[in-house]
């Protein structure tokens, strides 16, 4: 299952989609479903919103445990406003 998440005013889609093709987890405008911007990593395994004014912010965490923080302005451009290492789980967490 991939990840998807809708953002709180309903403006933003962030998930994988039939027409994606690239690896990259596109953020799409909701009112004509076209990507805005894609973000540069691939292997997204999971994501949330995590705020909403005065810019989007994505946290995203990738199938290797690197959980990082994008802004988004609008624009093609978003930010790696925060990164952390990657996560150490043990076996069933």
């Amino acid at each position: 299952l991939e990840p998807a998440a809708l953002s709180p005013d309903g403006k933003l889609f962030a998930g994988y989609h039939s027409s994606t093709g690239t690896g990259k987890l596109p953020l799409l405008d909701t009112r004509h479903f076209k990507p805005v911007f894609h973000v540069p990593r691939p292997g997204i395994a999971a994501l949330a919103w995590l705020r909403l004014d005065p810019v989007q912010r994505l946290a995203t965490l990738d199938r290797a445990g690197q959980l990082a923080t994008w802004e988004w302005r609008g624009g093609p451009d978003a930010s790696l406003i925060e990164e952390k290492p990657a996560l150490k789980l043990a076996k069933g967490e």
